[in-house]
This record gives C-alpha cells, structure tokens and sequence, in this order.
C-alpha cells in the first residue's frame, strides 16, 4: 500500500469525456468532480448510456478524459500515455469484472499470476498467487481451469488475480452479475472483508437498486454528470419511496397493489382468479430495466443482504433484529460471525 498523500485516492475536477462521431460532438461526460476517500466502499449507479462505464474506464486508467484533472493515489494521471498509464493501472488498481475474463486453458494459478507479467515485481509469483487464492478460499483449486470451477469460484479466481500486486483501489464492475444470489453474497463478502478487514477502496458499478441502498455511499451519473442530491436519493431508494413527487410520480395507492377478499379463488388455495389479477405500472421500469413487482416490498437479494450485515443500513436481516450495539463481522470463508462488540 502507497503512503497516502492526503484522504483522497481519486480526485477528478471537471472531467470530460468528449467523441467526434461525423459532424457530431457526443459527450459522453462533462464536468465530473468528485473525491473517493481511502477505504471507501463506493457504488457507481445510472441509467444505461448515463456514462457510468464510460467514467469507471477513465478511473481505472483504462482511457484518458478529454479534458480536466484526475489524480490518483497522489499523481496526476490525466494526460498520462498509454504505457504510463498501463504501469499505475498495474500497480494501483485490480480490477473484476462481471465476465470474470478468465484464460480458459489456463489454471486459477496461472490466470492470477497474469498481472505479474507486466510487473517488476514477478519475485515468488507462485506463491504470492497462491496466497491470495487461499485468501478468497481457493486454496485447494490452484490447479482447476475455469470449466471445472463453479461462477462463484471463477468470480473468486478473478478477485485474486485483482489483488496479486495489492493494490490501493478494486474496481468490480457488476462483480455478482452473472451468479446465483448464494454465490453472489459470497463474493460481496470477500469484497466487503477486503474493505473492512485489508483497507481496500473499492469502487463497484451496479445496477441493482437493492445493493445500492445498502452501499456507504452511491455515486449517481445521469446524461454524463453527476447526480443532483433529489437524483442520488432516486436511484437509492426508488423502491420505498414517498420521495416521488420530486419527478411528479406518485407512489402507487396500497388499495390499488392489494387483492380484494372476492378476487381471491374461494377454493382457499391462495391462487387468483385470471380475471382478477392486477398488475402496477413501474415508472422506473423503462429507465432502469426492473419488474413492476419491484415497487412492493421484497426481501433483499442475498448480496445485498451481505451488505446491509457489514455495514447495517437495514433495520433487520434475515429477518431477525440486529443486537443493539453489536455487528456482524464478516469473513469470506469461516462465513459470519454475529454477536462482536462493535
């Protein structure tokens, strides 16, 4: 880990990202200035097109802004080239990616030891790898190809790889995307666990409203800016909301999501009669690609459910109240530890 120059691990002041498209000028962002804290748990959250993935690129080092300052870890990376900025990606940032981007012929070792080709520090790479592979649990898959690895496994191959020259910063794009919700809550956990326990910041993209209510904090990007504060409180809580009004949306009469007594089949098996079932219009749904039965109150999906244990933005989990006074603490593989004085 790099001495820390000041709180801020990412800097930006009016980032812009502009593309020449024919006679046409896209912005794909414009004046994004923002500030990510050492350790920070941090979720980037938009609409599709928003620019989100355009942005989490230019902090990631994976492309360079067409305009305004990004310092990172310390240095200013804005105008860096590109074999520049491949050496900071390397040194300061792992990335997981919701694809995991495995090298199928290669085994978990192998594919973490990657990074290590493109570094200067390739001393016992064998064993660094095989470190950080017991670290997220793996210890007994050093030898396995992705085939014969379960996603959740491949996800924790792709965190090991990302943590192999320990870096300041993990970026995940959708990291629980493509997993099952037991799976999914797995892997939040080692994100967490590394978070809180190893003093990682990481940065995650999400679409899941769900996750990003429980999150510390939430990065909103709408048409390539910033969120205002009434937008931020949109994409977090969209779901609960007598906060609607601010875009003159109104939040569904419960009369209207209710089922009569007589639309209920009198049978008494619980199933509703074709003719009587109702449904509500999401007006979210078109922005944010969600089921109209998103706006009734549901369970958490299982990785938010891991992160409203660590970080205990929900009133309960599991559907147990959390002890007055106390925390969940959270290890990736020995699993949940409740009752430790916080």
């Amino acid at each position: 880990m790099t001495e820390k120059n000041g709180k801020n691990v990412i800097h930006t002041e009016h980032l812009k990202k502009y593309y020449i498209m024919g006679d046409i000028e896209v912005r794909a962002l414009h004046d994004i200035s923002l500030d990510v804290n050492y350790g920070e748990f941090t979720a980037i959250m938009g609409p599709s097109g928003s620019g989100k993935s355009t942005l989490m690129n230019i902090l990631g080092c994976l492309d360079r802004p067409t305009g305004g300052l990004y310092i990172l870890d310390g240095t200013d990376v804005s105008s860096m080239d590109d074999s520049k900025l491949a050496e900071v990606r390397n040194k300061k940032i792992g990335f997981v990616f919701q694809s995991f981007n495995l090298l199928s012929r290669s085994s978990a070792l192998e594919n973490v030891m990657m990074p290590l080709l493109y570094s200067r520090n390739k001393d016992h790479a064998k064993e660094r790898a095989a470190e950080v592979l017991d670290l997220v649990g793996l210890g007994s898959r050093l030898g396995h190809k992705p085939k014969e690895l379960s996603g959740g496994q491949q996800q924790r191959v792709a965190i090991a790889r990302a943590l192999i020259n320990d870096p300041e910063i993990i970026m995940a794009d959708e990291p629980t995307g493509n997993l099952d919700s037991k799976s999914g809550k797995e892997i939040m956990q080692i994100l967490i666990s590394l978070n809180q326990d190893k003093g990682k910041t990481i940065l995650m993209v999400t679409h899941d409203p769900k996750i990003g209510r429980q999150v510390p904090r939430v990065i909103s990007v709408f048409d390539g800016m910033i969120g205002t504060e009434e937008e931020q409180e949109i994409i977090k809580n969209w779901q609960n909301p007598d906060f609607l009004n601010v875009s003159g949306l109104k939040k569904p009469d419960s009369a209207s999501v209710s089922l009569k007594k007589e639309q209920i089949n009198p049978n008494g098996n619980g199933k509703m009669k074709n003719e009587a079932k109702e449904t509500v219009s999401n007006p979210f749904s078109d922005t944010f690609g969600t089921d109209d039965n998103d706006l009734e109150e549901e369970e958490e999906s299982s990785a938010a459910d891991a992160l409203a244990e660590a970080f205990g933005n929900r009133k309960k989990v599991a559907n147990e109240e959390l002890p007055a006074g106390k925390q969940f603490l959270v290890n990736p593989i020995k699993g949940n530890e409740e009752g430790k004085t916080a």
